[in-house]
């Protein structure tokens, strides 16, 4: 859950990137966001592991071993790590909305494909 809800019970415009982010985080980690600890405590992956590994530079040890054979850690992955923890910042005021996350989540060329596959269609 995003944080300004769960602290303050308000959904801001950024909740829905928010929760891209972690999704992002869950997809690359191979793991749920929220674990059980004991029956009352919640422990975040985004805020145990995750970003600890992000900042010391060894987030190759956080990666799904589906996605990450080991060798070289392909660029694509790095930069889905970077738009989920810019995504999930604790202040919605840091976080990018859905749209800019997307826009930074897609390779260009495929954004350039798709307007002149678009304006194809509107032009005939």
């Amino acid at each position: 859950m995003a944080p300004e809800y769960v602290t303050y019970g308000q959904l801001k415009e950024k909740v829905d990137g928010y929760c891209f982010g972690v999704l992002l985080h869950e997809i690359i980690s191979g793991k749920q966001n929220s674990r059980r600890i004991t029956s009352h405590c919640f422990k975040s992956l985004i805020t145990l592991v995750t970003l600890n590994h992000f900042q010391s530079g060894t987030v190759a040890d956080v990666i799904d071993p589906n996605i990450y054979d080991g060798q070289e850690l392909k660029p694509e992955i790095l930069r889905t790590v970077h738009i989920a923890f810019l995504c999930t910042q604790e202040s919605p005021s840091l976080q990018p909305s859905m749209s800019r996350a997307l826009i930074n989540d897609a390779p260009e060329h495929h954004w350039r494909a798709t307007l002149e596959a678009d304006q194809s269609a509107i032009h005939g």
